[in-house]
């Protein structure tokens, strides 16, 4: 379990543009539920365009079943969850969630 996150960072590529987007979170909230997932809420800003307004993410974690998702608010349908891949830094300090489709590839660093 996640006890702490002092920053997210995240890289959004939209492959079919070739783009990639950075964000910064911030509002950061952990919560942990009875049935042993646990929820990170935060808001994403673009880094590189100020004028662009933030949004909500949702990471949901169940790691005793090792499976983890997003959900995010600048989407059609925001109830939807997408699957993340988990890496972690050696020391621990950095998780790294990587979200692979068609369409996109999300990182979503966190330390």
């Amino acid at each position: 379990m996640i006890t702490q996150i002092d920053s997210i960072d995240v890289t959004w590529i939209v492959k079919a543009d070739m783009m990639a987007s950075f964000y910064r979170g911030g509002a950061i909230t952990i919560s942990n539920q009875e049935n042993g997932k646990q929820i990170i809420r935060f808001s994403l800003k673009n880094v590189r365009d100020p004028g662009e307004e933030p949004f909500q993410v949702i990471l949901t974690l169940q790691e005793d079943e090792n499976r983890f998702f997003f959900q995010a608010d600048c989407y059609d349908n925001p109830e939807e969850q997408y699957p993340l891949r988990l890496l972690q830094s050696d020391q621990g300090d950095e998780i790294l969630f990587i979200c692979d489709d068609e369409g996109e590839q999300i990182f979503f660093s966190l330390c």
